[in-house]
């Protein structure tokens, strides 16, 4: 097949073969005489016919051994390792079925003889997220077999399959953990490899009452219950009992945490303007890092309403719902009580 398309059409339906030295023939199991050879297209820097033959029928020891020249190497076909997986037909297989490399694989496993015709699954967020992002939840709970998994990702760019071997994997992990375990992890000297390919980003919680009230009213179940009315000032007064906690002492460029909680708020405080905003948070960067979560609101509010007979629920029973529930907390001691008071 002499014009280009049919070379391709011939390609793709067969495969890729390479001529036998001249008068040399070999018969198939079928009959067949042949002067031309199967050959792998995934093969890495082969050398003799040995390495780049792939068919039923094996070559004569003489010419398994004979050495590629340099032309017909410059005939046979490269699949790289970090392009996508591909799955072939046109080669047929015995025995038990496998990927015959990380990104290359055969489905036909001699089924015309009523052998296996073969599906694949590459399941798991690192494959789906290839060329792509992934988001990690809790990435610092995860078993530390995952965190070899992640290492072997960021430092070689393939994701590790145990017997499989290895698939070329191009992506960005956008991961997300707490403090504690942050600090958890980052103490132990074994993640020292990892802990060098990690770009930290500190997502303090919110420090501005009017947001925090807001992200109380979307999880609460305030319009859901019948004969319970809240009054207009609570969740701003849950809110700033949780800003509150979050915000740090800056006594030494004169703002109280209560100038500093309408600060943030957008609130007028005399002898600052909104540019200060910046420098003051500069003072504190670990403000916002620790202190009282929406979650811990949002649960002693919603069990509060809850065991309500009914009524109106008034923002002092609100702060008493919530600084009741500081003993109940595992995170929460003596020590933060007596700051917060």
């Amino acid at each position: 097949i002499e014009s280009f398309a049919g070379q391709v059409m011939d390609t793709l339906l067969r495969g890729t073969d390479l001529r036998l030295p001249p008068g040399v023939k070999i018969t198939g199991k079928d009959g067949y005489v042949r002067e031309f050879f199967r050959t792998k297209f995934w093969a890495d820097n082969p050398k003799t016919y040995a390495d780049v033959v792939f068919q039923p029928d094996p070559l004569p020891e003489d010419v398994a051994c004979r050495e590629l020249t340099d032309a017909e190497r410059g005939q046979l076909i490269s699949y790289p390792a970090s392009a996508p997986p591909v799955f072939v037909g046109h080669y047929w297989m015995e025995g038990e079925p496998a990927p015959l490399k990380h990104n290359v694989a055969c489905i036909d496993f001699s089924a015309v003889k009523y052998g296996k015709l073969v599906a694949y699954r590459l399941d798991g967020e690192f494959n789906v997220a290839n060329r792509g992002l992934m988001e990690f939840a809790e990435i610092f709970k995860c078993d530390p077999s995952v965190l070899g998994l992640l290492l072997g990702l960021v430092q070689e760019q393939v994701i590790k399959m145990g017997r499989v071997g290895s698939v070329y994997a191009d992506e960005a992990i956008i991961a997300h953990s707490n403090q504690a375990d942050v600090d958890y992890f980052t103490s132990d000297p074994r993640t020292e490899a990892l802990q060098d390919r990690i770009i930290t980003i500190k997502v303090p919680y919110n420090l501005c009452v009017t947001d925090e009230a807001c992200i109380y009213a979307k999880l609460l179940p305030v319009n859901g219950l019948a004969n319970i009315h809240m009054a207009p000032l609570d969740l701003l007064m849950a809110a700033t009992f949780a800003v509150l906690s979050r915000l740090e002492p800056s006594d030494s460029i004169g703002i109280s945490l209560l100038d500093k909680l309408d600060f943030y708020d957008g609130w007028y405080v005399p002898r600052y303007a909104e540019e200060d905003i910046p420098s003051i948070r500069n003072r504190s960067p670990e403000e916002g890092m620790n202190g009282i979560s929406p979650r811990y609101v949002v649960n002693r509010v919603s069990n509060l309403l809850t065991r309500s007979d009914g009524g109106c629920v008034t923002p002092l029973t609100i702060l008493k719902a919530l600084w009741d529930g500081l003993g109940e907390h595992i995170a929460f001691g003596a020590t933060n009580q007596s700051k917060w008071i």
